[in-house]
């Protein structure tokens, strides 16, 4: 049978997936750890792997939730707790819809659910992502077992919005709560791309309001911001780990290929 091309938020779903439950495991490794220039772009240059978090954080704060349903659908580990944090709009959304689709909010739910809740607690904090305090929210809403415990924060579609200010601010009160240990998993486009993208967006859309992209190498800004980058993958990297038979929908650069200014960034980092 003739299967369909796998789209970008398949693969960049994909990602998240397999880094959030490793991170959670305490089994993330890193061996794409050395970068450097290469004419317009950044090539990659592969290290043998190293564990990264030996202790497992015990919690995951998901940063512009959205309509996210990794805590119903993922194998977390026992005891997991999980924030999302979100716009209080967007929130009451979800949970709304949540309710409809009869998904537990409660590890232990009355009745049957038809959706359990796969971590221990899960509290939903409402917050502006762009403007201080939504760290100390999402600390306040941690059970006590998680407290002082590294954690894995992850911010997917969220940087590109918070603009040249709020994202390494973003990045920056992500760390001022995030122990040693602690694991950010990040999404974030170049300022080539940025450009682009509100360029063919003509002013409307999602991509119309990309207002932040970073460099091809992310490992300055991050460092800034209290995170080392331990690991950068891009969309063409990850489709070559799609199961056979299956295309991406985009063409794949070659392994060799220097990453060009234009990219989308799947990014790594930890707090030490």
């Amino acid at each position: 049978a003739v299967r369909p091309p796998v789209d970008r938020i398949a693969v960049r779903t994909r990602w998240f997936d397999e880094n959030v439950i490793m991170a959670l495991r305490g089994d993330l490794m890193a061996v794409r750890v050395s970068l450097r220039a290469a004419g317009d772009g950044i090539e990659l240059a592969l290290a043998p792997a190293q564990p990264l978090n030996a202790t497992p954080p015990a919690s995951v704060i998901l940063a512009g939730a959205g309509m996210d349903a990794r805590a119903w659908r993922l194998p977390l580990p026992p005891g997991t707790a999980w924030v999302e944090v979100d716009g209080e709009a967007v929130l009451r959304v979800k949970q709304r819809d949540l309710a409809a689709a009869r998904a537990a909010t409660a590890a232990a739910s009355t009745g049957q659910p038809r959706f359990p809740l796969k971590a221990s607690s899960i509290a939903f904090v409402a917050a502006d992502l762009a403007a201080p305090g939504w760290a100390a929210a999402a600390r306040e809403a941690l059970p006590p077992a998680a407290c002082g415990q590294p954690t894995v924060v992850v911010a997917e579609g969220l940087l590109m919005y918070l603009g040249p200010a709020g994202a390494p601010a973003f990045l920056k009160e992500a760390a001022s709560f995030s122990p040693p240990g602690s694991v950010l998993l990040a999404v974030s486009v170049t300022a080539a791309t940025a450009a682009a993208a509100r360029e063919r967006a003509r002013g409307s859309g999602l991509m119309a309001a990309w207002t932040f992209g970073c460099d091809p190498d992310p490992r300055p800004l991050f460092l800034d911001a209290g995170w080392r980058v331990v690991g950068v993958d891009t969309r063409s990297e990850m489709a070559r780990s799609l199961p056979a038979g299956y295309e991406f929908e985009f063409p794949v650069r070659p392994l060799a290929a220097p990453r060009p200014a234009r990219e989308s960034l799947f990014i790594v980092a930890v707090r030490e």
